[in-house]
Parts: C-alpha cells; structure tokens; sequence
C-alpha cells in the first residue's frame, strides 16, 4: 500500500485527530467539514495515488482494499459523474473519505486528514451545501447496484441484459432532459426498479 504523504509538514494524523478532539463543541462540526472538503477531491487522483491500477475505458479494476483480496474478477466499479465506488463483490462503496479509510483501516476522519493535507480543497465548502450532492451520490450508486445486481442475476439471458441496458438509457434521458432533483430521481429510481422486478416475474 502507498498512503497519502503529506509533502508540506510531516504529521502524526493519530495527533492531528486527537487536537481536533479537544477544540471542545465544534469538534465534530469541523470533522464533518473536512470531510465534505475532502469528498471534494477527485476519487481518481486518490485511487492513482495509492498504486491502483484502475483500467480507464471501463472504470474497474480488481477490488484494492485489504480484506477482499485474492479476487479474480473486477468487480471495483468508479462512477466520475458522482466521483464515487462501488464494489459488488464486498458490497463497499462511497466517495474519497470511504475509499482511504477502507484502504488504509482507519476512521474517516483520519482518512479525510489525510486527503485534505495532500490536495486542494475548496475552503469554502460547508456541510450545509454539499448535503444534496451526497445525497446524489447515494441515489446514483443505488441504481448502479440495482443495475448491476439485474445484470448478474440473468447473465445467461441475452433478452434480460438487452432490456436493462434499456432501463439504463430511459435513466439518463429523463434524468438530463428534466435535470431532476434528487427526490425526483429517488422517484424515477424506484419505477425503474419496479420494471426490473416486473421483467423477473415474466
């Protein structure tokens, strides 16, 4: 494993979390800042970062982190549109924070330390303003294992994969032509899946 270096000042990021610890009331709040700082960056600079060989035209590569080793199949999936992964084979996914601290086994607000002492983050990012576009992330990944999941439950259905590839297109059209908010995408997800589940019971 390559973790992050911090270039500028070498830091014990165990001392870095235990200051912010004893700022007293605002602790947490700070944490959670710079955690949404650190989601900020871009997921693919972090993954090249730590050494992971990410095959580009398809967005995958063999599962990185430690405790799913000895995979054989790719099954680590990054979204750029959501800047987010998801793995299907241990079920793991999220943004920069949730990838470090999967790959390195430490807190998230240890990993989002470490990301923030590494790259630029925009200072004015807040908790308050970035809560739609986690909530975003969550909806997109949600369809994407909806999607997934329909995919390898009827690979030897060349009919099945032919139709969610279909759903996929209807998913994107109407979510670029109408630039649905994410209640209407929460909304247009679940029809979706309704259809999917409809095809199994034919």
């Amino acid at each position: 494993m390559h973790p992050l270096q911090n270039n500028d000042r070498p830091i014990s990021i165990g001392e870095a979390f235990i200051q912010d610890r004893n700022t007293g009331s605002n602790d947490q709040d700070a944490v959670k800042v710079r955690i949404t700082q650190a989601n900020s960056v871009e997921l693919l600079k972090i993954i090249k970062q730590y050494g992971v060989h990410l095959d580009e035209h398809n967005r995958k590569c063999i599962c990185p982190f430690p405790f799913h080793a000895n995979e054989k199949t790719a099954s680590f999936f990054y979204y750029k549109d959501t800047n987010s992964f998801f793995c299907f084979g241990c079920k793991n996914g999220g943004g920069p924070v949730n990838f470090v601290s999967l790959f390195e086994d430490i807190s998230k607000g240890e990993a989002a330390t470490k990301i923030t002492s590494k790259f630029h983050v925009d200072p004015n990012i807040t908790v308050k303003n970035s809560t739609d576009f986690v909530d975003r992330q969550h909806l997109m990944l949600d369809f994407s294992e909806l999607i997934r999941n329909f995919i390898f439950d009827n690979l030897d259905d060349k009919q099945a994969l032919e139709y969610s590839e279909k759903v996929g297109l209807i998913f994107d059209t109407i979510n670029l032509r109408h630039n649905l908010d994410n209640a209407g995408l929460k909304s247009l997800i679940k029809k979706l899946q309704i259809k999917l589940e409809q095809y199994k019971c034919q």
